[in-house]
C-alpha cells in the first residue's frame, strides 16, 4: 500500500516540532517522579511502586542526576519533602497507574541496559551549552523517546481513520492541526502520561466504531485492550466508558425502555470483560492499600509551598473550552460540524468524545482538589481537530467552485491560525520551559 507523501510531510513537521525533547532538560516534578518509579520497577519490581527510598546523586559536568534506591537515608526524596512539611507522596503505593513507568523501564532495557537511571537537570543543560558539548542528551533517550513516539502515533491514527472513514481532505487538515497542537507538542516534550493516554483513548474509540461497523469481535477486543491501557495510564480515561455506552445505545437501541437490554450484546460484553480483567490487578491493589479503587492524595501545604500548584488549582472553571480555542482559532469551526453532511454515527461519536470529557474536567475541580491543566484535555483534541477539519474541508470544496476570493481568504486565515498555534507552542514549550499553556488563563 502506497504511503501518502503529504502525510509524510505532516509527520515530518510534527517530528521536528517535538525534537526538542532530546535536547532539553527533564527535571520538573512529574518527570522526576515517573523516572524514579521506572527505576524502582527496574530494581525492585511492582512491590515497591512508590517514591520511598529514592535518592538523587548529581553527576559531574553534563551527565545529569543519577536516580538511585537507598534504604534508611535521611537525604531521600520523601525525607526532604517531610522537612518542608510536605507529605503528599509519602504513601506505600503511588497513586497514578503504572503504564508509563513500565514503558520507561522497558525502553531502558532496550536502549540503556546496564546503564544508570538519570535525568538531565537545568545545571547539566547549561553546562553542556557553555562548554559546547553535544546538545543531544543520549543518556535520556530511553525516556524521551516514549512520549515522542506516542504523540506521532496519535497523528498517524487520526490521519488513517479520517482517510478510511471520512475523506482525504479532512485527514489532511486533522493531522496538520494535531501536528501543530501546542498542548500535544508540550506533552511530547515532557516525561508525562498524556501522549500515551491520548493515543490509547483515540485508538479505543476508533476501534469501537470500526468493530460495530464491521461487526467484528476481534476489533472490539482490541478496543477493550486499548481502553484498559488508557485507564492504566491515566484514571481520567474512565470517561471512555460513558462515551462507549452512549454510542452503543445510539447505534442500536430502538426505544429508551429497551436501551439497557439492547446494549448487552456480545461485543459490549467482550469489551467490558476485557477492560475489567486487564485493569483488575491495579484497582484490586489500590483498593487493598487505600480502601478505594480511586485514590488521590491531598496535602494542605502543597499549594502553599508551590505557586504553580496554587495557580492550577485556582484557574477559572471554564479554562478548557476557552484555552483550546485560543490555541488555534480555526478549531472553532468544529461547532458547525453537527450541521454538515458528516456521517451521523461519526458525528455523534465526535460529539460524545468532546462533551463527556470536557464536562468531567469542568465538574471534577468543583467537587474536589483536582488541578486544571491544559494537558488533561489532550484526549479531546483529536475529536476537535477531526470535526474542525471536516468543516474546513467542506468550506474548501464549496468555495473552490463558487468564490475564489473567499477561498483565498479562508486559506490565509487558516495559515494565520496555524502560525499562531506554533507561536504558542514554541513560547511555552521551549522559550519558557513551562508546564502548562497559561493562555489566556
Amino acid at each position: 500500500m502506497a504511503v501518502n507523501p503529504t502525510f509524510l510531510c505532516i509527520l515530518a513537521l510534527a517530528a521536528v516540532l517535538r525534537m526538542g525533547t532530546f535536547f532539553y532538560p527533564h527535571n520538573s516534578w512529574d518527570e522526576i517522579y515517573y523516572s524514579s518509579l521506572a527505576m524502582k520497577l527496574d530494581t525492585s519490581g511492582f512491590k515497591e511502586y512508590n517514591l520511598k527510598n529514592v535518592v538523587f546523586n548529581k553527576l559531574p559536568g553534563a551527565q545529569g542526576v543519577e536516580i538511585k534506591k537507598v534504604y534508611n537515608s535521611d537525604n531521600d526524596l520523601i525525607s526532604k519533602q517531610k522537612r518542608r512539611g510536605l507529605y503528599y507522596y509519602d504513601e506505600p503505593l503511588f497513586y497514578e497507574p503504572p503504564l508509563l513507568p513500565y514503558l520507561i523501564k522497558f525502553s531502558h532495557d532496550l536502549f540503556a541496559r546496564g546503564q544508570k537511571h538519570l535525568y538531565i537537570d537545568l545545571n547539566a543543560w547549561v553546562y553542556a551549552h557553555k562548554n559546547h558539548l553535544p546538545a543531544f542528551f543520549k543518556q535520556e533517550f530511553y525516556k524521551t523517546i516514549v512520549p515522542f513516539t506516542f504523540s506521532l502515533l496519535s497523528i498517524c491514527m487520526v490521519f488513517w481513520f479520517c482517510s478510511k472513514f471520512i475523506n482525504e481532505t479532512t485527514a489532511f487538515y486533522a493531522a496538520l492541526f494535531q501536528a501543530v497542537n501546542p498542548v500535544d507538542i508540550m506533552a511530547a516534550n515532557r516525561i508525562w502520561t498524556d501522549c500515551i493516554a491520548a493515543f490509547f483513548f483515540t485508538s479505543t474509540l476508533f476501534l469501537f466504531y470500526i468493530a460495530y461497523k464491521k461487526d467484528s469481535l476481534s476489533i472490539i477486543l482490541l478496543s477493550g485492550i486499548c481502553c484498559s491501557l488508557a485507564l492504566l495510564t491515566r484514571i481520567f480515561s474512565v470517561s471512555l466508558l460513558p462515551i462507549a455506552a452512549l454510542f452503543r445505545i445510539y447505534l442500536f437501541a430502538t426505544s429508551p425502555k429497551k436501551a439497557i437490554y439492547e446494549i448487552a450484546d456480545k461485543k459490549t460484553i467482550l469489551f467490558l470483560a476485557t477492560v475489567f480483567l486487564i485493569t483488575l490487578p491495579w484497582f484490586w491493589t489500590t483498593t487493598h492499600v487505600f480502601g478505594s479503587p480511586l485514590h488521590l492524595p491531598y496535602s494542605k501545604n502543597l499549594e502553599k509551598l508551590f505557586p504553580f500548584v496554587y495557580f492550577i488549582l485556582h484557574r477559572p472553571w471554564f479554562i478548557y473550552p476557552v484555552n483550546i480555542l485560543s490555541q488555534n482559532p480555526i478549531w472553532a469551526l468544529f461547532i458547525f460540524a453537527p450541521f454538515c453532511a458528516l456521517n451521523k454515527q461519526i458525528k455523534f461519536l465526535l460529539g460524545l468524545w468532546i462533551l463527556v470529557p470536557l464536562l468531567l474536567l469542568t465538574i471534577l475541580p468543583v467537587l474536589s482538589q483536582v488541578p486544571k491543566e491544559d494537558r488533561f484535555a489532550l484526549p479531546v483534541y483529536p475529536a476537535i481537530t477531526i470535526a474542525a477539519g471536516f468543516v474546513l474541508a467542506e468550506l474548501d470544496k464549496k468555495l473552490r467552485v463558487e468564490n475564489t476570493l473567499l477561498k483565498l481568504l479562508l486559506n490565509f486565515l487558516t495559515l494565520v491560525s496555524l502560525f499562531w498555534s506554533l507561536k504558542i507552542a514554541i513560547y511555552f514549550t521551549y522559550s519558557h520551559l513551562s508546564d502548562t499553556i497559561a493562555f489566556p488563563f
